[in-house]
């Protein structure tokens, strides 16, 4: 307030308490911070999943034709012709696997790799294993 002179005379203030909103805001960012971090960690999850899965595939393989290969090796008559179909798939599947660690190496260094053209009955045949028993 002034007087005609223009002189202060006295003075009018306002206080306002932001103490709680400062608070909210607080705990609204700390929380965006924690669901940021785990929105991060279930998409890593997600990741390694599928990355687990990618790679199971072809292993598996590998495991069950080097298991027939050693069934037929300790055959009473081994079938040689058997076993090195078995080893024949066992190493394509292992470049599979390979193949697959290389193409998820690729993606993490954001580098190019070569996509190819499949057909799925030549997948199936390949993960069924001709001629391996229990397939």
């Amino acid at each position: 307030m002034r007087d005609p002179r223009g002189k202060i005379i006295q003075w009018y203030g306002l206080s306002i308490d932001i103490d709680e909103r400062k608070r909210a805001e607080d705990h609204l960012r700390d929380t965006r911070i924690k669901f940021a971090k785990a929105s991060r960690l279930a998409t890593v999850a997600e990741l390694a999943g599928s990355i687990a899965h990618e790679l199971n595939q072809p292993l598996m393989s590998v495991l069950a034709n080097a298991q027939a290969a050693k069934r037929w090796l300790n055959a009473a008559s081994p079938n040689v012709t058997e076993v090195n179909s078995s080893i024949e798939r066992t190493i394509r599947h292992a470049r599979v696997a390979d193949e697959t660690m290389q193409h998820i190496r690729a993606l993490f260094k954001q580098e190019s790799f070569v996509k190819k053209d499949v057909k799925i009955p030549d997948i199936l045949n390949d993960a069924g294993g001709k001629g391996t028993p229990g397939f």
